[in-house]
């Protein structure tokens, strides 16, 4: 198989440059492992607002509704419903992210790629693909910091966290970042008691200062609470329950117990494993973001 231009990767790194190539001309060959529309519109910034959207509708038939008047008896959150919404909408997405590429010519080859040198990739158990150029759009995955006790099946990262089968009546969420937030919001109007435990000594550190201060003062409004310059030491298996230990910056220890911990302390880029050094590509040995 021959292209002007491959692929690697069919997120929103990935198709927006297939697409555009293919625009301009260029025959296109997008090779993905995985899902098209990668992370983003798989488990990530898609399936995401759609919770979103449910909290939200709960937390304002529970709040401003009623002060407008609107009340509605016997209210209850139907969490199965609030997956097959989530469900729905990332599958149409998908569908329809996959047609537009099909139809403007894109082909689309599902698998894993591996670079054999620097015009050529291998397809695992397909054929070879031979290219001009190429776009490296692997993606990331979430990353899990070297704590004792993090291995335990209630630890879940974002992933997990999308499909968890009911809402927990304890969450702990390991990193106060952008997605730890974004659950730590959901879950909070779903019903869920949270706490946020941070090593940094802001929420969303990175972020703009009026925008975390005002992020902090939500989260005390709404009960949210919020552990900061606090680094996690271990993890232990309690009766029913997990246990997070943490450390405060006198070095003093405490703990806060729950039913599962999101661990949403950064993610990792995707580079291992795709020959870069036949393509003739030098990666960092690791890059992380929050």
């Amino acid at each position: 198989m021959e292209c002007d231009l491959l692929v690697l990767g069919a997120g929103p790194g990935g198709y927006p440059a297939a697409i555009r190539a293919t625009q301009l001309g260029a025959s296109v060959v997008c090779v993905e492992e995985k899902w098209v529309g990668g992370t983003c519109l798989n488990v990530g910034c898609i399936p995401t607002k759609a919770m979103v959207q449910s909290a939200h509708a709960w937390h304002d038939l529970n709040g401003q509704f009623k002060t407008l008047g609107v009340v509605a008896e016997n209210a209850k959150i139907d969490f199965d419903q609030v997956q097959k919404n989530r469900r729905t909408i990332v599958e149409g997405v998908v569908k329809g992210l996959g047609g537009l590429m099909k139809g403007l010519g894109i082909q689309i080859v599902e698998g894993r790629g591996t670079f054999t040198g620097p015009n050529t990739l291998q397809v695992e158990g397909g054929e070879e693909i031979r290219f001009k150029s190429a776009v490296i759009a692997t993606g990331s995955r979430p990353t899990r910091p070297p704590i004792p006790g993090i291995e335990s099946e209630r630890c879940i990262d974002s992933t997990g966290m999308l499909e968890i089968p009911q809402v927990p009546r304890r969450l702990v969420i390991l990193g106060g970042g952008i997605i730890g937030c974004e659950f730590a919001s959901i879950f909070g109007h779903l019903g869920s008691e949270v706490t946020i435990v941070e090593m940094l000594d802001h929420l969303i550190a990175n972020e703009d200062a009026d925008a975390v201060n005002a992020l902090e003062r939500a989260f005390k409004s709404r009960k949210i609470a919020v552990q900061l310059g606090a680094r996690a030491t271990r993890i232990e298996e309690t009766d029913g329950g997990i246990r997070l230990v943490y450390a405060g910056k006198d070095e003093k220890e405490s703990s806060v117990e729950a039913d599962v911990i999101l661990v949403a302390t950064g993610r990792v880029a995707n580079v291992e494993g795709l020959g870069l050094d036949q393509a003739g590509v030098e990666a960092e040995k690791r890059w992380k973001t929050r």
